[in-house]
């Protein structure tokens, strides 16, 4: 056991500072009782300044180790498992752009009334044309008592409508995209693509009563994440129970 300890000692970098300053100090003795230092009146000094030098030397490189060793008792008090779901802010997470450009099978979007997608038209197009399947979940505009709930959730009215009826025009040719519209609050919103694939991709954003949308928490998952298939599972959930939609 002693001689364990004594290993460990001798292998540390601070313990060989130690040592070192131990053998100047030795060494200063036996100069000062060995060497005729008359002729050198400054030695004494400068053999103190050496030493000092090499305890301010042990001091910092402790300093660094003591530091090293604290951040390393820190990462291993955190999650080191690749499942570990991180909490976002919505401008931490992928871009839309993006998610679109980067899907190669499916895509699948989810929203109020997808107005927020008016400007990714061109985008959700050429996807299209690659062959990319898109699924777009809308909010039934229609249903009063729906609304009712939503503006009590979100603390304001829906604006425009319409605009999701004008958006949806230029998807009546397209084959592979298809919408369908769900009668109930839904407080995630997703956005994903090839979730049935291992490098497939889910953003949910919660919503939170009478909250900006930049406060509202995100998370990321992919295939190796805790909750990634509990969030696939409720994303094929709500799309099965909604209903085509017509404009």
């Amino acid at each position: 056991m002693v001689r364990r300890r004594m290993k460990r000692v001798v292998k540390s970098v601070p313990s060989w500072v130690s040592i070192i300053t131990v053998f100047l100090a030795i060494g200063a003795l036996v100069l000062n009782f060995v060497l005729d230092i008359s002729s050198d009146p400054y030695l004494p000094l400068k053999i103190i300044a050496a030493m000092l030098v090499v305890i301010a030397v042990e001091s910092f490189v402790k300093q660094v180790f003591c530091l090293e060793g604290i951040n390393e008792k820190l990462d291993n008090l955190r999650p080191q498992d690749s499942s570990f779901v991180e909490i976002l802010k919505r401008n931490e997470c992928k871009d839309l752009n993006a998610v679109i450009n980067g899907a190669i099978h499916e895509l699948f979007i989810s929203g109020v009334n997808l107005q927020s997608l008016s400007n990714k038209i061109n985008d959700l197009l050429n996807a299209s044309r690659r062959g990319i399947k898109i699924r777009l979940l809308i909010f039934n505009l229609d249903n009063s008592s729906l609304m009712d709930a939503y503006i009590n959730m979100k603390g304001d009215e829906l604006r425009g409508p319409d605009k999701a009826e004008i958006f949806m025009k230029h998807f009546r040719n397209c084959k592979d995209v298809e919408v369908k519209i769900i009668d109930s609050i839904m407080p995630v919103m997703f956005i994903a693509s090839d979730m049935d694939k291992r490098y497939g991709y889910i953003k949910a954003e919660h919503f939170f009563n009478n909250a900006a949308e930049t406060d509202l928490p995100n998370i990321e998952l992919s295939p190796d994440k805790d909750w990634y298939n509990a969030y696939y599972e409720q994303i094929e959930a709500i799309w099965n129970k909604a209903e085509s939609y017509n404009p």
